[in-house]
């Protein structure tokens, strides 16, 4: 589990004194309430406390929450009613965004600062850059407060915002040798048909029901093809195989295909590597290529691994039909926009499948291709 925690704080810089409650400065210019550990993971009552507090206050309170390490909320109150909202990941309807800075201070507005922070996808970074923004720990653990408060103080500053916006143009201008056709590898089309693939034997016609103990799916690449997903339509075996979907007869499906049944055919899992969260990464196994083996690679928002291709290079994807190459140096040097699911892949062919019209698909296979072989 990640972090979740809750944290009130009144923006001023006189200490506060409420019956039944306890405020300790840590950073100058604000006043942090002191609770009860059982008080610090509940969004409802912190929150509920926040605007309560804000009834007898001549100052902004705000209340900061974060759950599970990858969802932040944060509401300014006023004299008990809510001046400013936000919530990441669209999880809350966000009002008034652009009045925090007014609240805490900045007269000119700061209107693109405060967004590029609130559009940061790195929750971890985006806490950094709220504090150093508000001048604010917002994360006060009571761990902290008892052996170093030290730790909790914040000053003004732009540093880790200036070196944000640095980094994001030096990712958006490496990003344009990543797309399209100036990619150092790219993704080509080389095979579509229309139909349906589906890897697992439903109806019993290849495995027996009462020998196997799961749903039976067919050998990895081997694939019952039909023209439609209409019950009565013929199903034949096919091999996805060199780059494109192969007829096969029922005789090599039987030896190939289905000689035993799968119990599980899942897209990007790997005996190469392993998977860690908070935060997500690749852990590479001693199986991996040579220079892989012992590292770990840390994903990029929302990527998942597939594999190796056939140059040794990682490769990865999303689920809104994005691919990225990365070498082995560990540095991207391709992403690219393919269309439909992931289904299928081979190191050098990649397999996927769009819906058509609710009754077949449009199946694709896409070739991992260096720009070299073309120079």
């Amino acid at each position: 589990m990640g972090t979740t925690f809750c944290s009130i704080h009144i923006y001023s810089p006189d200490s506060v004194d409420l019956k039944n409650y306890s405020f300790r400065c840590f950073s100058p210019g604000w006043q942090t309430l002191l609770m009860e550990d059982e008080g610090f993971s509940d969004p409802e009552d912190t929150q509920k406390l926040a605007r309560s507090i804000s009834k007898s206050m001549d100052a902004p309170v705000l209340w900061f929450f974060e759950f599970d390490s990858d969802f932040l909320q944060m509401k300014f109150f006023l004299k008990g009613k809510q001046a400013a909202c936000w919530a990441s990941a669209g999880m809350a309807p966000n009002k008034n965004i652009f009045q925090i800075p007014k609240l805490l201070g900045y007269e000119n507005g700061d209107k693109r600062r405060i967004s590029k922070i609130l559009s940061c996808e790195d929750v971890d970074q985006q806490v950094e850059l709220l504090e150093e923004f508000f001048g604010l720990c917002l994360l006060p653990f009571p761990e902290l407060i008892d052996e170093n408060a030290q730790e909790l103080s914040r000053i003004r500053s732009d540093k880790l915002y200036q070196a944000h916006i640095a980094a994001e143009k030096a990712d958006l201008a490496a990003e344009k040798k990543w797309l399209g056709k100036k990619a150092a590898v790219r993704t080509e089309p080389v095979q579509e048909l229309v139909g349906e693939l589906d890897g697992a034997d439903w109806f019993g016609e290849w495995f027996d029901p009462k020998k196997t103990r799961y749903l039976p799916y067919f050998n990895v690449h081997y694939y019952l093809y039909s023209t439609a997903k209409v019950t009565g339509v013929p199903r034949v075996p096919v091999h996805f195989h060199n780059g494109e979907i192969q007829f096969i007869s029922r005789e090599e499906m039987k030896l190939y295909g289905a000689d035993k049944p799968y119990s599980d055919r899942s897209i990007g899992e790997n005996p190469d590597y392993a998977y860690a969260f908070e935060p997500d990464k690749l852990i590479f196994l001693d199986t991996a290529p040579e220079a892989y083996r012992g590292k770990e690679f840390l994903l990029p928002r929302g990527f998942c691994g597939l594999g190796f291709d056939a140059k040794a290079r990682l490769v990865l994807y999303d689920f809104k039909k994005t691919c990225v190459i990365v070498d082995r140096n560990m540095k991207v040097i391709a992403k690219q926009e393919i269309k439909g699911k992931i289904k299928d892949f081979d190191g050098e062919f990649i397999l996927t499948t769009e819906e058509k019209d609710g009754i077949s698909d449009f199946i694709r296979v896409y070739r991992i291709l260096d720009q070299e072989k073309e120079q």
